[in-house]
């Protein structure tokens, strides 16, 4: 049991409607509702009443599931709110309304609409997580649903709160409010307008939607127009919510430990058996790139290396197997299931009929938030014996990712190798200085939360840009497995502190590329927050957006009783107000201080794995670089760890970070001296990822047929990405 991850989600869930679900499992499954009459037959537009009985919808529904092999995301076609929660529990309890269907020559026939259809987990736009049948508390073994077709005894299925392709959806309904001044069509953001949802009728909260504008909106997606023509032709363009997201990364997070899922995403992720299943391109990427895809290609005969040449050999032989694609995914032809075969995190649409989660969900910023890797912060152009080892002034692709946008792994996928960043050090400082070319791209190393940066536009030496972040590490193995890392064991504090960055161009007022990720994501909250407030205060008579302030999601957590998810109201004024509080200091030029994780009342500022940080600034002596500092107060099994002092401890901001009012608990509370266990770059991604590598393997459950179906030994991490 993953209790740590555990802890992470408590505060956010809301088991209601499980506990209602799970109290039905012993209900006879009888039928109880008014015959239609022979006229309400015959007309399609008469909605006969609903069944009275509540029940269960089958003998599959409900099943024990065991051998999990994958986790379905999906975006709900309906309204993004947490009424979404009580949608599915009318089809879970087999009381959603009946539809007729009259086919031709036919005698009228009736049938239920959507009975017993839903995932495991929904999560709504405001982040509350909803368990929809099964563990309350997510301890237990999850329980079968259909949510996915032929995937549901394989796979556990979140829907995520999005408008999808609900025709009802539309900004000019009564529940939408416009929070812009006018014009009404003109932009919020750049290629994004704000709404806010009141909804549902009589028990509303106020959502905070975004819906992208094209062709102005760049963000990633799979949104090429005539892509999306033909793949989401009725989709209706809202954006998940950065609350979604956050709270869908722990959940799957923890449903991989639990379920023993590994983190594995396919290479692109946008992929659809709809459009792709004749490709034979596609699907040997998809192959190639899996870490099991010499155990996958045994099984159905491919030869690796014809899958590696590729071209029209292969596409040959590919159209010759119909059955590739659906065994991939653990289907056999008949719908059984089959392994080995992909195990990890997709799409809906990549091997089912409705395409979601859609155009708009950012894979390449969900995978980065669901891995524990660490990345190089910075990439080598190539390493050819006529190209010289420089480095990279192209930013990463996954900033506007595209439907054929690999999604890759920046530290087993990279081009230069540990000696090469080695090479790249100066001698000159006790902490890691990389001397780079002055455009050169910086990115996150690991997912962590932000406490303290600065931001110059000019690139100065004596006032250096910086980003100080603090990483939870879980590195400790379990005593039953050997190598599974023990997330019931709290992670050890680590923080990275990069430094002689500079940010030029950036704003703190419109989305733009030279901004720091994490600065684009907080000038879409702070927008949202200040004018969700400005329309507040200036409605005071909309009943609706009174109730929806007060909204408070989820329920206490009972792990910890005394925390409390504040009211939906009090949230946005809250990051309101500390949110600007924190962007008049950076325009100021000044470093700050970010909110802390532990409080409640604000919403934490997130670093995520590979975020874009900044580029290379002026390092002392004149060099452009940056310097990278990885520490933590107790001491790892790094090779070559040092116990010095961090180079900013005589900063003001540290002696306020260090202080008392930053106090977070014991464990990650920085000392006011700076005596920290430093580590170098390339040991402790060595380290760290060895590690984390070893504890997901298991996961794959790779066997070798020729040794008696022996467990496959740890392999070196397939690096197969940079020649698809």
């Amino acid at each position: 049991m993953p209790s740590q991850l555990q802890r992470r989600l408590q505060h956010l869930l809301d088991p209601s409607v499980a506990r209602i679900i799970n109290g039905l499992s012993a209900v006879s499954i009888v039928d109880s509702q008014t015959p239609p009459t022979n006229a309400e037959l015959h007309d399609l537009t008469t909605q006969p009443p609903r069944n009275t009985r509540q029940h269960w919808a089958g003998t599959a529904f409900g099943t024990l599931m065991h051998d999990i092999q994958s986790v379905v995301i999906h975006g709900t076609s309906g309204w993004p709110s947490y009424a979404s929660a009580d949608n599915f529990r009318v089809v879970f309890d087999s009381t959603a309304p009946y539809k007729i269907i009259q086919p031709p020559h036919q005698q009228p026939q009736m049938w239920y609409s959507k009975r017993g259809v839903g995932p495991q987990y929904f999560v709504e736009s405001n982040g509350t997580i909803y368990p929809l049948i099964g563990p309350e508390n997510l301890e237990g073994t999850p329980q079968t649903t259909g949510h996915a077709e032929y995937m549901n005894p394989l796979s556990l299925g979140i829907e995520n709160s999005d408008g999808g392709d609900e025709s009802g959806i539309a900004t000019t309904s009564s529940l939408f409010h416009r929070l812009a001044p006018d014009p009404a069509t003109a932009p919020d953001l750049a290629g994004m307008q704000l709404f806010a949802l009141l909804h549902p009728g009589g028990a509303e909260d106020i959502n905070l939607i975004w819906f992208a504008l094209f062709p102005a909106f760049t963000g990633p997606g799979d949104i090429e127009p005539a892509r999306k023509s033909q793949r989401y032709g009725g989709w209706r363009n809202t954006l998940f919510t950065e609350r979604d997201y956050r709270s869908l990364a722990l959940l799957c997070r923890f449903v991989a430990e639990r379920n023993a899922i590994p983190r594995n995403f396919p290479v692109l992720p946008f992929a659809t058996v709809a459009d792709d299943v004749a490709n034979a391109d596609v699907f040997r990427k998809l192959l190639l790139a899996d870490p099991l895809a010499e155990q996958i290609a045994t099984k159905l005969g491919v030869v690796l290396a014809d899958a590696r040449l590729g071209g029209p050999p292969f596409a040959h032989t590919y159209g010759q197997h119909a059955d590739w694609w659906g065994r991939f995914f653990g289907l056999t032809a008949g719908n059984g299931r089959t392994v080995p075969c992909f195990r990890g995190f997709m799409s809906h649409s990549i091997n089912g009929h409705h395409a979601c989660p859609g155009p708009l969900f950012d894979w390449h910023r969900f995978a980065r938030e669901v891995w524990d890797w660490w990345w190089y912060p910075f990439d080598f152009d190539s390493l050819s014996v006529t190209d010289p080892k420089g480095c990279s002034t192209v930013i990463r692709p996954y900033r506007q990712a595209r439907g054929d946008t690999p999604l890759v792994e920046y530290y087993y996928d990279a081009v230069g190798t540990v000696v090469d960043y080695n090479e790249r050090k100066s001698t000159l400082s006790a902490a890691d200085r990389f001397t780079l070319e002055p455009s050169t791209p910086i990115y996150a190393l690991a997912n962590g939360v932000a406490i303290a940066a600065a931001l110059p536009q000019t690139s100065d030496s004596t006032k250096p840009g910086f980003v100080l972040t603090r990483h939870e590490v879980f590195h400790v193995t379990a005593a039953f497995s050997g190598t599974r890392i023990d997330y019931d064991r709290p992670p050890t504090n680590v923080w990275s502190l990069i430094t002689y960055m500079t940010a030029p161009g950036m704003s703190v007022s419109q989305l733009v590329d030279a901004n720091p990720d994490w600065l684009n994501r907080f000038v879409i909250r702070l927008t949202e927050t200040e004018r969700a407030v400005a329309f507040h205060a200036a409605n005071p008579a909309l009943a609706a957006l009174t109730h929806g302030w007060a909204h408070q999601p989820a329920a206490p957590d009972p792990l910890s009783p005394a925390v409390r998810r504040p009211s939906t109201g009090t949230a946005i004024e809250s990051d309101a107000t500390v949110y600007r509080a924190v962007v008049n200091d950076l325009i100021a030029g000044k470093p700050v201080l970010f909110p802390l994780a532990n409080d409640t009342n604000v919403t934490p500022v997130t670093i995520l794995l590979g975020d874009y940080l900044g580029t290379a600034g002026t390092m002392p002596g004149g060099a452009f670089g940056i310097q990278v500092e990885i520490f933590s107060i107790d001491k790892l099994d790094v090779p070559g760890a040092a116990q010095r002092a961090v180079s900013m401890v005589g900063e003001t901001w540290w002696a306020q970070m260090s202080g008392p009012i930053r106090f977070q608990t014991s464990a990650t509370d920085l000392p006011a001296n700076g005596m920290v266990w430093q580590y170098s770059m390339t040991n402790f991604l060595q380290w760290l990822n060895g590690i984390t590598w070893a504890g997901e393997w298991p996961k794959y459950g790779a066997v070798d047929p020729a040794n008696g179906n022996a467990p496959v030994p740890l392999p070196v991490r397939p690096n197969p990405r940079i020649n698809l």
